[in-house]
């Protein structure tokens, strides 16, 4: 999973844990959050939601994870501290925690579509890919035009060998986004200005030229199949080619990398 915290404000702390009010009991193993003790409920949520960004922003995952539940000791109802620990736990491959936060979500909310999605790509790092794509089809009933889980359920699709879905699912949400529109004004060499746009999207285009690779490659194993490993060298050279590139540069492992998450501080896509 690529970009997976570029909505978090980048924020450089570098403060030891006891600056920031948080220590570890070793009876009962729970978090105590002393910071501010004094300040009003929601200032003290605001500001360990704003020390777990910093430490999210750091790749310090463990304490994120703390200020985050700090955040929800004070407002167990609070469904972006959960999202935002989710993100944590799903940065540290904790992925089973992650699920359980984005339950806890849907417990609140069954109509997040942040919780839903992000909670799709950590069951596809589990490789249950039939929940992964439950969560991005509910995504999709819910609303016809989230981009994130048109390119993750293409991703799914593609790995099961669904490659006709997949290019299908990916082209959606290309157009959804937009980011052909910019394509075809970049490619136009009279235009008068380069519009502003998410670099990020680029990633679309990236995952259906692999997704038609992967497809090139189950064709061009058929035709060797049929051929009992011969036929034309032409067309051997190029399969061997595709493979080892395939293999190499471009291959999908479990897919979670080309995943793309709805990692925003509020929970859901701006």
């Amino acid at each position: 999973m690529k970009a997976m915290i570029h909505r978090l404000i980048a924020t450089s702390i570098i403060l030891s844990l006891f600056a920031f009010g948080l220590t570890l009991s070793a009876q009962n193993n729970e978090i105590r959050c002393t910071s501010f003790p004094d300040s009003p409920t929601g200032e003290r949520v605001v500001y360990y939601m704003g020390e777990g960004a910093g430490f999210l922003a750091g790749r310090q995952f463990g304490s994120a994870v703390r200020s985050y539940t700090c955040a929800i000791q004070l407002d167990g109802d609070f469904i972006g501290a959960y999202n935002q620990r989710a993100v944590a736990y799903t940065l540290q491959q904790n992925y089973e925690a992650a699920i359980a936060d984005y339950d806890t979500v849907l417990a609140i909310d069954s109509s997040s579509r942040a919780a839903l999605n992000n909670r799709g790509i950590a069951y596809a790092a589990l490789r249950d890919y039939d929940l992964a794509l439950a969560d991005f089809n509910i995504v999709i009933d819910l609303d016809e035009t989230y981009v994130n889980s048109y390119l993750n359920r293409g991703v799914i699709r593609a790995i099961e060998g669904d490659y006709e879905g997949a290019i299908a699912d990916v082209e959606q949400a290309i157009e959804l986004s937009g980011i052909d529109a910019v394509v075809a004004t970049l490619k136009d060499p009279n235009r008068e200005s380069t519009p502003n746009y998410d670099r990020d999207d680029a990633q679309m285009y990236a995952v259906l030229g692999i997704i038609y690779s992967s497809f090139a490659l189950e064709n061009y194993n058929d035709y060797l199949l049929l051929h009992g490993g011969g036929g034309d060298q032409r067309i051997q050279s190029a399969a061997g080619s595709l493979q080892s590139r395939f293999e190499f540069d471009l291959r999908l492992d479990d897919g979670t990398w080309l995943l793309r998450a709805d990692f925003s501080v509020a929970g859901e896509e701006e």
